[in-house]
């Protein structure tokens, strides 16, 4: 991967046959080759957003610019599907185990009112609140960005320039 003048990032992708590069599925739908998928996920990993892919294939084989975008987005339109929809139950994952969290704080603050509160319920509320909370804090800020990361790579990837 280079970095052109134009502060455009460019993969320059040699192979000599187009199995290398594409494959079909038991649908008969064209697909990247996984190895092929894999590597352009390797290589694209730190590309901001802001900037633009371009991916410049080098063929000894013809193949049509229409069959390799068509290819592109047939792999990472499906995963970023699936990685939108875990980004989804991600968020509802929060929500609940925060809200878990306050209504175990709040609970653990009303027994401590009671005349004959016990220490060591109390102790064992204060932990789960704070795991709950903990919980959700290590999703939104740790497990969150990673996700969203992967998917605006595989939308970057899905809108690349491909010159043959």
């Amino acid at each position: 991967m280079q970095k052109n003048k134009s502060n455009e990032y460019v993969v320059k992708v040699t192979a000599t046959t187009t199995q290398e590069i594409l494959q079909r599925d038991y649908d008969d739908n064209i697909k990247l080759n996984k190895d092929f998928a894999n590597y352009l996920l390797f290589k694209t990993y730190k590309i901001n957003s802001k900037q633009t892919l371009k991916l410049h294939f080098n063929m000894n084989q013809k193949i049509a610019k229409s069959e390799i975008e068509t290819a592109l987005n047939n792999q990472f339109i499906q995963e970023s599907n699936i990685i939108k929809e875990e980004i989804k139950n991600l968020n509802f994952f929060i929500l609940i185990m925060f809200y878990l969290g306050i209504i175990t704080f709040f609970f653990m603050g009303t027994i401590h009112n009671y005349e004959y509160s016990n220490f060591y319920i109390e102790t064992i509320l204060e932990i789960t609140a704070w795991v709950f909370v903990w919980e959700s804090v290590d999703a939104f800020f740790l497990q969150r960005p990673k996700l969203k990361q992967k998917f605006l790579q595989m939308k970057k990837l899905c809108k690349a320039d491909i010159k043959i």
